[in-house]
Formats: structure tokens, C-alpha cells, sequence
């Protein structure tokens, strides 16, 4: 039996996602297929509108404005600097409330097995950000993996010739698990036994 051609295409469009299989596309698109016309228009405008979305031109970050509002933050800590992976990630530091500084999002961590290298992340505008600015700390709050730490290092090393502190977090968060995985508690503490 064949399905219609759009809903082929829906479950093939969406069984690309990643973790999400034929099954689950199919599942997804009968679900949506069942649900009111207006609630199914609302979720493809929200997709559509995925488009708009801007990078922040200073720190890496998803926005719709750029720069993004933590970098226009007047009440933001402009001598400290938190270097992320991902977006998420900094979503996950923002909810647990313990830090107030700026934040430089990567977008990914070096990883020879899938063919990331460090020219294909956001590391040269971070040392850049370093040269240009006053800024005291550095903070490395990459994933407590070997991408996380291979990254870590790297930046370490290219950092070392400057005035900056380097410290990475303490590994409240578990090892192999992931900044944007952690609860609020585990990321507090991390910060606060942040090391050199």
C-alpha cells in the first residue's frame, strides 16, 4: 500500500531529523494528520520561521537580533567569558542562575572521528574577542567527554600566551553527559569548583 505523495514527503522530511526514524516520522505525521488544521499551520509557521533566526556576530548565539540581548546586557559581567558548544548549553547556565558574564558559543567540539576540526568551530573569534577586550576569565564549560576535552585543551593552549585566567568547570556534571543534560544544582556546582 502506498501512501499519498505529501505524507511520503512528510515522513521522509522528517525521518532526516536526527533520532528520528521512519517509524517515529510516520507516527509524528499520522499524529499531526489527526490534529485541527490551525494547530497543524501554527507548528509549520514556527518551523518556517526557524529561518529568521540570525547568529550572533559577537558570541556564536542563536537570536533574533544581532547582537544578541546577552551581549547588549548592560548589567552583563564584561570581564569574564564562558565558552560553551552549544546554544543549549548556555540555555542550561542561564536556568541554573550561577553565572552573569558573556558567553562564546563554539557550535560543536572538535571531533576527528566525524571530521570537525577547530578551523570548522567558533574558536578563532573567541581569541580574537580575548585580544580585543578586558577580559579576565576565561571559562571553559565545554561536555565533560573527549570531544569536550580535546576542545577544552585546545583552546587552553591557544589562550596560554595571553593575561587571561583559564578555568574549566569541575566535573559536577558526569562524564560523557552534557552541559545542556545537567540539573541546575550540578551546573551551580560546577561553577563554583571551577578549576585552573
Amino acid at each position: 500500500m502506498r501512501l499519498p505523495k505529501v505524507v511520503e514527503e512528510a515522513v521522509d522530511n522528517l525521518s532526516r531529523l536526527p533520532g528520528i526514524g521512519e517509524r517515529t516520522a510516520q507516527r509524528l505525521v499520522f499524529w499531526l494528520i489527526g490534529r485541527p488544521d490551525d494547530q497543524v499551520k501554527r507548528l509549520a509557521q514556527s518551523l518556517i520561521s526557524l529561518t529568521e533566526v540570525v547568529v550572533c556576530s559577537e558570541c556564536g548565539n542563536l537570536s533574533d537580533t544581532d547582537p544578541c540581548a546577552v551581549c547588549t546586557d548592560p548589567e552583563r559581567d564584561r570581564e569574564i567569558i564562558c565558552v560553551v558548544e552549544e546554544s543549549s548549553d548556555m540555555l542550561s547556565i542561564e536556568r541554573a542562575g550561577v553565572f552573569t558574564g558573556l558567553y562564546h558559543i563554539l557550535g560543536g567540539s572538535i571531533n576527528a572521528m566525524e571530521d570537525i576540526h577547530p578551523e570548522d568551530l567558533n574558536i578563532e573569534s573567541l581569541v580574537e574577542r580575548i585580544r580585543q577586550g578586558n577580559i579576565e576569565e576565561v571559562i571553559l564549560a565545554t561536555d565533560p567527554d573527549n570531544e569536550g576535552n580535546v576542545t577544552a585543551n585546545y583552546i587552553s593552549e591557544l589562550l596560554r600566551e595571553t593575561d587571561v585566567r583559564i578555568t574549566r568547570l569541575a566535573q559536577g556534571i558526569s562524564y560523557g553527559s552534557g552541559v545542556s543534560y545537567a540539573n541546575e544544582r550540578s551546573i551551580k556546582e560546577a561553577f563554583r569548583n571551577r578549576r585552573e
